[in-house]
């Protein structure tokens, strides 16, 4: 059984007892048990002292099992749980073994690996210790197959792989997170009434394991339920036709990577390393303290926090309010305090009190919808919102500023926070060009004059192009973006065009702004009350909607956030402002040029 007791087991366990099936050797080798927990506690009480009598009786047999009986075969269907209930120390010491890089001797440099903690993955920790400990066996499972291609499982395949002689997976897909779809373009369902995609796996151990690692075998199933179904009603393991994965260091994906692809990828130039200088956002730890939609409610937040906090003896100082980027086109009021905020990343977030721009990215994605994890900021930015609440998001700000004080005069006192060598390398095919290190130095007049703005606005456009997204996909997942080599003059220059247009409509400075795509007919309170999507229009309450919004623009993602719908999702309750309303209507029209620039980028 694996899953924790119901009274329905307790009783099933009486009525065992009570037919007088309570003896090894006098019933059917089944125990009720769940596997996560080394064993039931006895604790009694008036109501319950039948129940918990049979429920412990049942947990001993159990255990017995378990401890001391070669166990060769395991099966099943765990539950999947990101937000695992099973936390107690025998369930949590099981996953411990993947929580290392492959190897089993560095720990997983990991931001947050929470999803080794994931039911599933507990389940399958504990079958590879109980066949391991036989010696011998087979494990065959359904489960989530978030851990085929996600780099943070990268330990538990290289553990598994270490452990097993043979390993068989069947991915039958029907991620409708992912969007899955067949090869041709077809419809892709799940075989459960699930959003996570599932795979079969079957692992298996000889006593005499000839390989270092594991032979791992891939093959994968997509279409309709009912087809898969058929496949599988009318498939033996023999008939499957099996791939074999070439494991590669260091995330020994569960699946094959083109290697052709994958040379002229790493052609590329690296993001983190193109940049001199970056960081993880603002980490404060207290958001719902020092950020506010407004200063007027921050001043609020901050003399309420002082007040609790009487040692602070504060007062509010509004040379400590700043701008940030909170989300994509949510910007807010920040209360920078080394005191309250724990990690405020002054050295780097100072750079962006000047006219400065961030290009912000991912290490990797979350990969539930395709890539879509770069964006611009000219402020402050807050990890772990900004692009997505599933990963760090990183900032380099575009120039380093040698006092912290702009001076329009004095150019030189900023130098660009790239690697011109590396810029070199990047621009290398677009012919003779002339650097400069500000972008204040160009002149409208100035043909093939190259500055830090016009790269930032090629690595823009490159990492919003579709046919780039879709291409790479497989390589974004597992590390920093990047970024292709300009293959000539033209091209490089019709990016850079394209990216300043990405790059303006996103700061929402674009002139284009100023014609709104949608409309706002009815007048009322403007509460948001709940958010719905019906015909080209989004509803903010029963009567009050925003007209002519694209479905497209409705569900266009920027990172991990849909912000057509996450930004009216995060003002439920409140009255939108008329400076709100034409806040939102200009992100439906960013959104719907957003779309149509990024079609053009690969049309050069």
């Amino acid at each position: 059984m694996m899953a924790p007791y119901t009274i329905a087991h307790l009783k099933l366990a009486m009525t065992f007892k009570e037919s007088g099936i309570d003896h090894f050797n006098h019933r059917l080798g089944v125990y009720l048990t769940n596997t996560l927990d080394e064993g039931v506690k006895e604790k009694h009480d008036l109501f319950s002292f039948g129940l918990v009598e049979a429920i412990s009786e049942e947990a001993k047999s159990a255990s017995v099992i378990k401890n001391d009986t070669p166990i060769m075969v395991i099966i099943g269907n765990p539950p999947y749980s990101g937000e695992s209930f099973n936390k107690g120390a025998f369930a949590m010491k099981l996953v411990e073994k993947y929580k290392f890089e492959p190897g089993g001797v560095e720990k997983l440099r990991e931001k947050n690996s929470k999803w080794i903690n994931d039911d599933y993955v507990k389940f399958l920790a504990f079958a590879e210790e109980m066949i391991t400990k036989t010696g011998e066996g087979i494990v065959a499972m359904i489960t989530n197959h978030a851990y085929l291609d996600n780099p943070t499982f990268r330990g538990m395949r290289w553990h598994l792989t270490k452990t097993f002689s043979s390993i068989y997976v069947l991915d039958l897909h029907g991620n409708a997170k992912k969007k899955e779809t067949t090869l041709e373009g077809g419809q892709d369902k799940n075989v459960f009434d699930i959003q996570q995609g599932v795979a079969i796996i079957i692992a298996v151990k000889n006593k005499t394991k000839r390989k270092d690692l594991a032979n791992v075998y891939r093959a994968d199933i997509w279409g309709t339920r009912k087809a898969k179904f058929e496949f599988l009603l009318g498939t033996t393991a023999e008939r499957v036709m099996w791939k074999n994965i070439n494991l590669k260091e260091p995330f020994y994906f569960f699946q094959n990577t083109d290697d052709t692809l994958e040379k002229k990828y790493s052609k590329g130039i690296k993001i983190n390393e193109l940049f001199l200088k970056s960081s993880i956002g603002i980490q404060t730890h207290a958001d719902a303290t020092v950020l506010a939609f407004t200063e007027k409610e921050l001043k609020e937040q901050i003399l309420s926090f002082y007040q609790k906090n009487i040692a602070l003896d504060e007062e509010f100082d509004v040379g400590k309010v700043k701008k940030v980027s909170y989300r994509p086109f949510d910007k807010r009021f920040y209360y920078e305090d080394k005191k309250i905020v724990q990690r405020p990343r002054l050295i780097l977030s100072s750079e962006m009190d000047n006219d400065n721009l961030a290009f912000c990215f991912m290490k990797q994605y979350a990969y539930e919808v395709p890539y879509s994890y770069s964006y611009i900021a000219n402020t402050r930015i807050i990890d772990r919102t900004f692009i997505s609440n599933k990963g760090a998001a990183y900032f380099a700000p575009l120039y380093l500023y040698s006092n912290g004080q702009f001076d329009s005069l004095n150019l030189t006192k900023c130098i660009p926070n790239l690697n011109l060598e590396l810029v070199k390398k990047l621009i290398l095919n677009i012919g003779n060009y002339k650097w400069v290190n500000n972008d204040k130095e160009k002149k409208i007049s100035d043909t093939n004059v190259v500055s830090p703005l016009d790269i930032l606005d090629y690595i823009y456009a490159s990492l919003h192009s579709p046919m780039y997204r879709e291409k790479y996909k497989d390589f974004l997942k597992s590390d920093f973006p990047h970024i292709p080599v300009a293959s000539d003059e033209k091209s490089f220059w019709k990016l850079v065009e394209l990216g300043c247009k990405l790059r303006q409509l996103h700061l929402m400075e674009d002139p284009e702004l100023s014609h709104l795509t949608t409309t706002y007919p009815l007048t009322g309170d403007n509460l948001v009350d709940k958010v719905e999507y019906r015909g080209g229009r989004v509803f903010i309450n029963d009567l009050q909607f925003f007209g002519d919004v694209s479905k497209e623009a409705w569900e266009f993602h920027i990172g991990g956030y849909q912000p057509a719908q996450k930004w009216l999702k995060d003002r439920k309750g409140k009255n939108l402002t008329y400076e709100d309303i034409m806040h939102y209507q200009k992100i439906i029209t960013v959104l719907t040029k957003t779309i149509e620039v990024m079609s053009k980028i690969d049309q050069r």
